[in-house]
């Protein structure tokens, strides 16, 4: 049997900016993006038209929410894992993966007590389809 759950992209966004400026930064590192036709790096910015009304999130935590878009990830210290993209798809799966593997951290999203630990688990998740850094 499997769950279907529905996280808004806000939710996401904030699990990205949870896991990008605390809970994943002791190994990742970005290495670039790719943006669909039609955008530029400008977009993303703040003022830009892709920043959300009344509120701010890095161009790092909105590429990876927008259709054709992506945010470039490595591991400095497991080169072996190599470059992964950051996406819709790769988000999803994230998601599903925790769904399935991770009940707890689904509940605790759910429940929006997530915390620094929730995104990175996400993004970890998202891009390699386990939980392998600490």
């Amino acid at each position: 049997m499997k769950i279907s759950v529905d996280i808004s992209i806000q939710t996401i966004r904030n699990l990205l900016c949870s896991a990008f400026e605390g809970g994943s930064n002791y190994w990742y590192q970005i290495d670039g993006y790719q943006l669909a036709p039609g955008f530029s790096i400008e977009d993303f910015r703040e003022n830009g038209r892709m920043q959300p009304e009344n509120d701010y999130f890095h161009w790092s935590q909105l590429i990876p929410t927008i259709p054709g878009c992506a945010v470039k990830v490595s591991a400095p210290d497991a080169p072996e894992l190599g470059q992964k993209l950051l996406n819709l798809e790769t988000l999803q799966k994230g998601l599903d993966i925790l769904t399935e593997e991770y009940p707890w951290y689904i509940a605790i999203i759910i429940n929006e007590t997530d915390d620094a630990e929730t995104g990175d688990v996400l993004l970890q998740c998202a891009l390699f389809g386990d939980i392998i850094f600490g």
